[in-house]
């Protein structure tokens, strides 16, 4: 789920984007709706609070010269996990509050977590909710190196999935990059270590197995009952060189609903012109991961809310070509998270000049409040111009004062017709004006984007219901 020409889109990709929050109203009863959950609601609840974690130990002492068993101490932060912890074995799951662990496997001694560090695995950051199994193996090295121990986090997908199961292959062996075949059909091609390959499968038998890439010829082959509701997690551990080559099974089960999905929609406010461009439109193309998620996006577009799945992305904004996608990267960004459920609108956008700062193009990301608006429309001023602190004014009031460039405001209005305004802060003087309907459960927003002074300055309005999302008539749900 890994994932903004010339710095039109500037900061796209680099923000970090969050999740949209409004108040809700509680009960009058809620103390007694708590205590009322079901165990299964409980259940799901910690599951949503706490960080589960298992323990892979995927290293044959023989590799290392020690006895094949290797019993190991597992010390996770300041606590001792796991103690004589063994070759093949699989420890899980922790239940762990959320936070940041430095994660250490020492050979088992006495006391327990007193022997020496075989492998540092640093320090791993938890999150609630998070589901992850953290597995001691071999790296891969080429002959005649010597067998180096490692160890790699590995998230777990237990995701619901009532028609089908899962099957989960996590190379960890000290070999080369390998093709896995499901039924003789290739399905992970050229898997290096340390990186997995997770695929649905149909209830029922299927025949699993691994080959060294580009070749049929199987290093290991197993045929397996595949049930549902369950995940199925092969581990390739071990050297072909030593003769310790093997895989170790796990089964885990589905335990998790589905995690709503991340929506962004993405606002083109750069008039081509404001850069000395002979392009108004100064189309773009937008990268998310391996997606040309939009092509020849140009000002003025609204495109969205594109539905994806919760995760970290990297992005790049191209300068429109074609083959779609295939142009310059004007910016590029990693690791760009979205998390589940989240509603964000990113807005490219000049900056204010200012007396020992020009005006440069930069991009805003501004969260949607979807929350109940009790019979009322919302109406939301986003301020996306090169231009100081503006007022908007509703009926001839100031219902947001001092508004400055890269930041908005919101109020819920009831049925009816506004004349809304934006005019220099402390002014009455409009630089723009319209008469904006509202209707109940409705939002409205309202873009301000160019620069006054070389007579590029407009707004762009957008309508939206309360999860639903139109953007210039075109009904994206």
């Amino acid at each position: 789920m890994t994932p903004r020409s010339q710095t039109v889109l500037l900061t796209l990709a680099a923000l970090t984007l969050a999740a949209c929050g409004g108040a809700n109203d509680a009960a009058p009863d809620a103390a007694v709706q708590e205590t009322a959950e079901s165990p299964d609601a409980l259940r799901a609840r910690w599951a949503r609070s706490i960080a589960t974690v298992y323990v892979v130990h995927g290293i044959n002492g023989a590799d290392l010269g020690l006895p094949a068993a290797l019993p190991v101490d597992v010390q996770v932060g300041d606590a001792c996990v796991l103690t004589g912890f063994t070759f093949r074995s699989i420890a899980g799951p922790l239940s762990l509050p959320p936070g940041s662990y430095g994660v250490k496997v020492r050979l088992a001694a006495s006391p327990p977590c007193s022997g020496g560090v075989a492998v540092d695995a640093g320090t791993q950051e938890l999150r609630a909710g998070d589901h992850v199994s953290i597995v001691a193996h071999l790296k891969a090295t080429e002959p005649p190196a010597a067998q180096e121990p490692t160890a790699t986090v590995f998230e777990n997908d237990v995701t619901f999935d009532l028609s089908r199961s899962r099957v989960v292959a996590r190379h960890t062996a000290d070999v080369g990059p390998v093709d896995i075949r499901v039924d003789g059909a290739l399905a992970f091609a050229d898997v290096p270590n340390g990186v997995q390959g997770i695929a649905p499968l149909a209830f029922g038998f299927h025949t699993i197995s691994i080959s060294g890439a580009g070749s049929t010829a199987p290093v290991f082959e197993k045929r397996l009952w595949f049930r549902p509701l369950t995940v199925y997690v092969a581990y390739a551990v071990g050297s072909l060189e030593t003769g310790t080559f093997e895989v170790l099974l796990q089964t885990l089960p589905m335990s998790r609903l589905p995690e709503p999905r991340a929506k962004v929609t993405v606002v083109h406010g750069i008039n081509g012109t404001d850069l000395g461009l002979a392009d108004a439109a100064l189309p773009v193309d937008v990268q998310v991961g391996d997606t040309c998620l939009l092509t020849g996006f140009t000002f003025r577009s609204i495109a969205g809310p594109v539905r994806v799945a919760p995760g970290v992305y990297d992005l790049a904004v191209r300068l429109a070509a074609d083959p779609p996608c295939s142009g310059a990267a004007a910016i590029s960004a990693a690791g760009v998270r979205l998390d589940p459920g989240v509603d964000v609108t990113v807005v490219a956008h000049l900056t204010a000049e200012t007396t020992t700062t020009p005006s440069g193009p930069t991009a805003t990301i501004f969260a949607n409040d979807t929350s109940r608006t009790h019979g009322k429309g919302r109406v939301t001023a986003r301020h996306a111009a090169n231009f100081g602190p503006v007022d908007v004014l509703v009926n001839g009031g100031v219902a947001f004062a001092g508004l400055e460039n890269g930041t908005q405001r919101s109020a819920d209005l009831r049925r009816g017709s506004y004349h809304v305004a934006i005019a220099p802060a402390g002014t009455t003087t409009p630089a723009f004006e319209t008469t904006l309907p509202v209707k109940p459960g409705r939002a409205y927003a309202a873009y301000a984007v160019g620069t006054p002074t070389k007579g590029t300055f407009e707004v762009l309005l957008e309508e939206r219901k309360l999860n639903r999302r139109w953007a210039w008539g075109w009904d994206h749900d």
